[in-house]
């Protein structure tokens, strides 16, 4: 016991009395009888186990990641590195379908702005799967323009104002930029409540989706895929319908990610396609926004595997286990131009991720320009007037990240040059009640229900070859790579107490199991 003691159950066992002994006197003294099994002192230690284990594996993890760091001394070491890491990446994010070719696009709805168009597009992302977005281009498209990808945070959907000024903005610089709805939000939402009408709770517009996601995760989950694999799937088709779109640059195709959970599957989906050239990750990839300030020796003390998180796009399965830890996700980002992101204050003097990704750059791939950062003032927990809050990239923000484009794109856009005139939302709506008669798109759940009901039939017929005995031994290697180690590695089991004659003709016997 000198060591951890994880995980540790205890058991309380009764031997069962003879048929003697009256049914009532035995319920009575089992009434009396004190369950518990930790004594005091032991009951003391236990407290927070399990959250003493996961710190111990995560420092393991991390201590693992820094010795893996420092090996690395050249370009060659490095890319087989996060080659293999982003590979491991890829599997844990589930199946990815057949790319459909050739994408299937329609135009339900035009706005005209000043300077620019908004086309209301549907694109089938997978068979079944409409995704809506809002295509932002230019009135008068030129010779050559970049395509912007857009990726919303996980508050609020494509129509957002933020979101609109963006698209507008970018424009009427003479690019083509495409802002699409999620999985779960705005069109696509999954849940029955679409207003305060339909919740018996306070309703919370910006907060609505963003707690059903992890429902959607969990189904996904059942079904053998991951919300962001998801994501970032829809998103790799948004690049497809950039690229087809006549005159826009396939060297010049670009994805942002807001603020809060934008950053996520903008990163992951840059380090999967390498049709993109260039990444602007918010809150993704090494400090948060609560991370303010560092200590001097950050880079023996940050937590690089990052914490346990409820949302399965931020806490990303095996990260630990396959090394694919959120600053490696972006750093695979190198040699294209990558904005290391924030939404508020950043130490950068103190960030080891930030050191990273220099050296990266500099010495790996001697491109140091490719490299630059975003940043705000205040911190989180600071009020508007002070912090730079924004829903999903703002204006404050987007003045780092002009010159950047300038230089990298030739996108010409000042802080002067920035376009606000929003316009409602349901004039921005894509599925249409026409289309929708004619398409028949599928639901989220239809989607997922189809899909699982696939693979199950799909495992039956796979295991119906087999013996029972070969049915077992697959299932459980299955299992494994699931649940990850589950073999004992030195299991021990203690009597801490008997009990002599507590129960008439029994006795009870207080056990610990340490596996």
């Amino acid at each position: 016991m000198t060591q951890q003691i994880f995980p540790l159950l205890a058991a309380l066992f009764v031997l069962l009395c003879p048929p003697f002994v009256f049914a009532a006197d035995l319920a009575g003294q089992l009434r009396g009888l004190d369950p518990a099994v930790l004594l005091p002192q032991l009951r003391e230690q236990t407290v927070g186990m399990i959250q003493r284990d996961i710190r111990r594996r995560r420092d393991l993890a991390n201590a693992q990641n820094r010795q893996a760091w420092r090996a690395i001394q050249n370009r060659e070491q490095w890319e087989a590195y996060k080659t293999e890491r982003i590979e491991r990446l890829r599997r844990s994010l589930g199946r990815f379908p057949q790319p459909p070719k050739p994408l299937r696009v329609e135009v339900t709805g035009t706005i005209e702005g000043a300077g620019f168009r908004i086309e209301n597009v549907v694109y089938e992302s997978r068979p079944g799967c409409w995704v809506p977005g809002n295509l932002y281009v230019p009135a008068k498209p030129t010779a050559s323009m970049p395509g912007l990808l857009i990726v919303h945070s996980h508050h609020r959907d494509k129509t957002h104002g933020e979101v609109q000024d963006m698209g507008m903005t970018w424009a009427r610089a003479g690019c083509v930029v495409l802002v699409i709805d999620q999985v779960g939000y705005g069109e696509r939402r999954a849940h029955p409540f679409s207003g305060p009408d339909d919740f018996a709770g306070e309703f919370r517009v910006s907060r609505q989706d963003y707690y059903y996601r992890y429902d959607s995760g969990v189904q996904l989950g059942l079904a053998g895929d991951s919300l962001m694999g998801w994501f970032v799937w829809d998103l790799m088709r948004g690049v497809d319908l950039l690229l087809s779109r006549d005159r826009v640059d396939p060297r010049r195709i670009i994805i942002l990610g807001s603020v809060a959970g934008g950053g996520d599957p903008c990163a992951v989906t840059a380090a999967l396609d390498q049709r993109i050239a260039c990444a602007v990750p918010f809150n993704f990839g090494g400090l948060q926004p609560e991370s303010y300030p560092l200590p001097e020796n950050a880079e023996e003390t940050f937590n690089f595997a990052m914490s346990s998180y409820w949302d399965t796009t931020r806490g990303l399965p095996r990260t630990c286990a396959d090394g694919f830890f959120h600053w490696t996700i972006v750093g695979s980002i190198a040699p294209r131009p990558l904005i290391y992101a924030h939404e508020f204050m950043w130490d950068r003097e103190h960030d080891p991720v930030w050191k990273r990704f220099e050296r990266i750059y500099r010495d790996f791939y001697n491109d140091p320009g490719n490299l630059r950062f975003a940043v705000g003032q205040g911190s989180v927990k600071d009020s508007s007037d002070v912090a730079t809050h924004c829903t999903h990239i703002g204006k404050y923000q987007r003045q780092f990240i002009h010159p950047a484009f300038k230089r990298w794109f030739g996108i010409q856009v000042t802080p002067a040059d920035e376009y606000s005139q929003r316009v409602e939302p349901a004039k921005l709506r894509c599925l249409t009640p026409e289309f929708r008669r004619r398409a028949a798109p599928r639901s989220f759940t239809q989607l997922v229900s189809a899909e699982a009901a696939s693979r199950v039939a799909q495992q039956r017929q796979q295991l119906a070859v087999h013996d029972l005995e070969q049915r077992r031994i697959a299932l459980r290697s299955d299992w494994r790579s699931q649940l990850g180690p589950i073999e004992a590695e030195d299991p021990q089991v203690a009597a801490v107490a008997t009990d002599l004659n507590t129960l008439a003709g029994a006795r009870v016997e207080r056990i610990l199991l340490q596996p």
